[in-house]
């Protein structure tokens, strides 16, 4: 069965242009049921329409695409987030597990975001509602608070300033939290270090990517001690930048 789907933007090419991607590149996943152009009229179309996904601009002539999500009676469906906003953007997405892309929008990148959907398609609404706080909050904020890790077990929120540190494994990162909380994601160390480098976070090795304000101590030989007591190698190269970083 078909995912019946709402484009929801106020510029009438941008959604030309995504109707046409998704006729051309997923017409046996989705079928369009229809579209809207503004707050007031998302609102009524989703309620309407019930689509199992909606892409929604976040940027609309009367609002922002938050409020169509606050606003509506039925929300059993997955939002992706189709925007032209900053770096700032792309990290609130990143950090609360949504779907997003990026205008002007590409095929490749529409196919990976809604397959990933698919592949791992959550009905359950109150874990969609907690990671709609957190990207709300984080977006308009301007600066990251809080992180949505996603693991065979579900979504879990956890607050920037509990993560002690990341240890990284190939294309797995594991999530050493306050409280001997350990959560295990399927993405490499690399994103996360480019996620949170701005954010308190350092990469002191290859596979090892800190929160300072949890380190206790360094010693010279190369060995960060952690809060809770856990001894991480320091690369001989990046001693001098964690330094600067770690006596502010």
């Amino acid at each position: 069965m078909k995912l019946r789907a709402l484009i929801i933007d106020d510029e009438e090419y941008s959604r030309i242009i995504l109707r046409s991607l998704i006729q051309d590149n997923l017409a046996s996943e989705i079928e369009i049921v229809g579209e809207a152009d503004s707050v007031k009229n998302a609102i009524e179309t989703i309620n309407q329409e019930k689509p199992d996904i909606v892409f929604l601009d976040i940027q609309l002539g009367d609002g922002l695409g938050f409020d169509v999500l606050k606003k509506i009676t039925y929300d059993r469906f997955e939002t992706i987030f189709v925007t032209a906003y900053d770096r700032y953007a792309i990290q609130a997405f990143e950090c609360s597990a949504f779907g997003y892309i990026l205008k002007p929008i590409k095929s490749e990148k529409l196919i990976n975001v809604v397959q990933r959907f698919i592949d791992k398609n959550q009905n359950n609404q109150q874990v969609s509602n907690d990671r709609l706080k957190v990207l709300e909050e984080n977006f308009q904020g301007k600066f990251l608070q809080r992180l949505i890790l996603s693991d065979q077990k579900g979504f879990h929120i956890v607050s920037l300033d509990n993560i002690l540190f990341v240890r990284g494994d190939g294309s797995y990162s594991h999530f050493h939290c306050s409280n001997d909380r350990k959560i295990t994601v399927s993405k490499n160390i690399g994103s996360y270090d480019q996620l949170l480098s701005d954010r308190g976070f350092f990469r002191i090795h290859q596979g090892y990517l800190i929160n300072l304000i949890h380190v206790d101590r360094y010693s010279n030989d190369l060995e960060v001690i952690m809060a809770n007591g856990e001894s991480l190698k320091l690369s001989r190269h990046r001693k001098t930048d964690f330094l600067k970083q770690f006596i502010k």
